[in-house]
């Protein structure tokens, strides 16, 4: 039997966040069994928790189609897991990832800081390139939406108002669940999969007085 644990990331008051599964100490697992455990749990990664020779921990990361190099909030998951296993005995750590070495800090308080990787700004994309599931007029004309990695690969999108992004968001939200049941789509419409596409976020333009607070 293999012991599966889920967590929410980014959780606030026990509701939201992000799920993910983590396996801890099963090193014999084939990345078949990983990705299969992963279909099973149905979450977007699902985390392996090994010793390392290099770091405190090893982990691994496997959606239901492959392995990826990293993922944070499956990191954090693990990290909440492991402390309420009674496995964490001190405060900082480092994990092994195909991203590299990285920090990780457990809080007294089940808090979890993760260190990443300074960002590589890669290809940017033309408005264009996404029409089949937005409208170019919703990219800010003074903005360039751009591939950025910290250790996976994202596309950053900027959008021109927090009106245009909830509406982004919902329909996500709608294809995705379609997809996962297997729905018929109009065939009139252009339905894609975003996570096909490694748009796993969408960045609203923040003021120039907000940003610089920060």
């Amino acid at each position: 039997m293999i012991e599966v644990y889920v967590a929410s990331a980014f959780s606030k008051d026990g509701a939201g966040g992000n799920k993910a599964g983590v396996v801890i100490g099963r090193p014999e697992l084939t990345d078949g069994q990983k990705r299969h455990i992963a279909a099973e749990l149905g979450y977007s990664e699902t985390a392996y928790v090994t010793d390392s020779d290099k770091a405190d921990f090893k982990l691994e990361y496997f959606t239901p189609t492959e392995e990826v190099p990293l993922c944070g909030h499956a990191t954090i998951a693990t990290f909440f897991v492991l402390k309420h296993l009674g496995m964490l005995q001190k405060a900082d750590y480092t994990i092994e990832t195909k991203s590299g070495i990285l920090k990780i800090r457990a809080g007294e308080d089940g808090t979890i800081f993760m260190e990443q990787n300074l960002p590589i700004y890669l290809d940017t994309l033309e408005a264009q390139a996404f029409g089949g599931f937005l409208e170019e007029r919703y990219i800010p004309a003074d903005l360039t939406a751009q591939v950025v990695s910290t250790g996976l690969k994202d596309v950053i999108l900027p959008i021109d108002s927090p009106e245009h992004l909830r509406e982004l968001a919902d329909a996500y939200k709608e294809a995705q669940t379609a997809i996962d049941v297997g729905k018929v789509f109009d065939t009139e419409k252009s339905i894609i999969n975003y996570e096909n596409l490694g748009i796993g976020r969408l960045i609203y333009q923040l003021p120039t007085t907000l940003c610089e607070i920060f």
